[in-house]
């Protein structure tokens, strides 16, 4: 092993035991799989027809893909409803009637990464005779909907030991065990092959990367790499079943030659979860984020032009991100009195969630960005970092929240409310902060300083030492995949700026490159003010917090760190 991997595992406190445990994928079923099995039986037999109804984000689209694809291939009168980000998470009134306009012979609802809140929308689809089968994963209530059946990991009288795994896999696990109870073997070689967007979904909606969760994640990447193996579509056009379920899979196909097109994706075998929490997620997410047309996510893998749908799903994401970029320079110009807890933004709803993500990264505490509404009331998005659960320490404030412990949906009746919030978390953090033992998750020791330091200047753990760089990259593949509860090494490179050959990439121009000992690169992207106020002859040090990384260009192999960086001292 490495001596850069040992000194990381080390410091994490991870030995053979815990990477052992980590790894044990087991778990108990369900609670009321079985009872929802055996209604979908009945509904399959009467050849009744079933609507899947998804949530909007990532996580949901996935859930979407796997029960229309999934039923279809079971063989059941099925119809796909897209949700509507405009109108909210969750599903209500209104949208029962735009599905029955849809579908006016539906019988039954199956929900999958949502539903869990829809109190209203499911009592009223029982009113008019439908059945309401709700699979998700979000936080439930003291009280549940009135549905037929409920299968979420959250529930108060669930045995299931892992709370975070996503709605896809939440559906999936469903129909798994439909097809191993009332199906073929072949119905079950089929449904198990769309445990790769199950994976997908773990990966995007950032659920702990624990036990039956890296299991199911690193199948989704064998079968990426299955799908693509030969840079050709023959594997995925040989495909057994109806045709939804292999459109489904052509669609996912193309998602991957589109990013070997742009060179995102040098070389499939080493294909890993950063793919898709990086590229596929942002890009899907990006049409709640921009009010897109649902239709766009779901022509990926169903329409008639899947190729045209992606290429217009990537431009919608380049835009997404100027836009954040613009959202975060009107924040930060702006006075914020109730910084670094709250921030008030005129961006897009669903922009409010990234902005969030940047100002709790650079703060490090919980940061809400929150809209004006028309009557005067504040809503919004929210981000958490680890040690401080959200949802549950502010259950009794006068707030409105929903979603995960780190990432979730608030909001308030007025600016008192918020103002009163603001009082109440300066307080409560500090009291969690110190109580905070960096023990979650059963033991799980989360660590937020840095694991290793590159220094030209010898006092850090190693010199540039690309061998060894190129040992510790291939010892983390087999350790991978890292997420949330189980994260990839925190590495911090500490240079001198005289002992640098800065240089400035792309079209504009906005990007950062290094070169230090031995061709080894720095790059920072969108990092070129920083470089413009430099004097690149001084004695100044430089830090970048980021990662090491293998860049393949013209067959060549070379090591890089990626990173943000940071002027943290003068030489004197």
């Amino acid at each position: 092993m490495n001596h850069l991997t040992e000194l990381f595992l080390e410091r994490r406190s991870y030995d053979e035991s815990f990477l052992r445990d980590l790894d044990n994928p087991s778990h108990l079923l369900l609670k009321d799989v079985d009872v929802l099995a055996a209604k979908l039986f009945t509904i399959h037999e009467d050849q009744n027809k079933i609507v899947v109804l998804s949530d909007f984000d990532m996580d949901g689209i996935m859930s979407g893909v796997i029960g229309y694809a999934g039923l279809a291939e079971l063989g059941f009168n099925v119809g796909l409803y897209l949700p509507d980000p405009s109108l909210g998470y969750g599903f209500d009134e209104q949208y029962i009637d735009k599905l029955l306009s849809m579908y006016p012979d539906a019988k039954a609802i199956l929900t999958c990464d949502v539903g869990i809140t829809a109190f209203a929308g499911a009592e009223y689809a029982k009113s008019l005779g439908l059945s309401v089968f709700i699979t998700d994963h979000h936080q439930v209530g003291e009280v549940l909907p009135k549905a037929d059946v409920i299968i979420n990991p959250t529930r108060e009288d669930e045995d299931y030991s892992l709370q975070g795994i996503c709605g896809a896999y939440v559906l999936y696990q469903c129909l798994d065990y439909y097809a191993g109870r009332y199906g073929t073997y072949f119905d079950k070689e089929q449904i198990s092959r769309l445990r790769v967007f199950a994976g997908i979904g773990t990966v995007s909606d950032s659920m702990p990367m624990l036990y039956e969760n890296r299991s199911l994640v690193r199948d989704a990447l064998s079968i990426c790499r299955y799908l693509y193996a030969d840079g050709t579509d023959s594997v995925v056009n040989r495909l057994p079943g109806t045709d939804v379920y292999r459109r489904a899979f052509k669609g996912l196909y193309n998602l991957l030659e589109f990013f070997t097109t742009l060179g995102k994706i040098s070389d499939v075998r080493r294909l890993d979860e950063d793919f898709f929490g990086f590229y596929l997620a942002p890009m899907f997410n990006s049409i709640k984020r921009m009010d897109g047309d649902m239709e766009l996510a779901f022509h990926v893998f169903f329409g008639s032009e899947p190729e045209k749908a992606i290429g217009e799903l990537y431009a919608l994401n380049e835009q997404r991100k100027q836009a954040v970029l613009d959202a975060l320079d009107e924040i930060l110009s702006s006075s914020a009195p109730m910084s670094p807890f709250v921030y008030i933004s005129s961006a897009k709803s669903g922009l409010l969630g990234l902005l969030a993500t940047r100002l709790m990264e650079e703060s490090g505490v919980p940061t809400l960005v929150l809209k004006i509404n028309e009557d005067g009331s504040y809503s919004g998005s929210g981000r958490s970092p680890s040690w401080y659960p959200f949802l549950t320490q502010t259950l009794n404030q006068n707030l409105w929240a929903a979603g995960h412990e780190h990432a979730f949906g608030c909001g308030f009746n007025d600016l008192s409310a918020v103002m009163d919030y603001q009082s109440f978390i300066a307080d409560d953090m500090d009291k969690a902060l110190q109580a905070y033992q960096k023990l979650i998750d059963d033991g799980l020791i989360v660590r937020d300083s840095i694991d290793l330091v590159i220094s030209t200047m010898g006092d850090g753990d190693t010199l540039v030492d690309i061998p060894s760089f190129s040992g510790f990259l291939r010892d983390l593949q087999l350790l991978r995949p890292f997420g949330p509860s189980f994260e990839g090494p925190k590495l911090k490179v500490r240079f001198r700026v005289k002992h640098g050959d800065w240089s400035l990439l792309g079209a504009d121009k906005k990007h950062v490159k290094i070169r230090l000992a031995q061709g080894f690169e720095v790059l920072a992207f969108n990092q070129s003010d920083f470089y413009l106020n430099l004097d690149e002859s001084s004695s100044d040090i430089v830090e970048c917090y980021g990662t090491l990384s293998v860049n393949v260009w013209n067959d060549v192999r070379t090591i890089q760190f990626l990173g943000e960086l940071k002027k943290v001292g003068v030489f004197s």
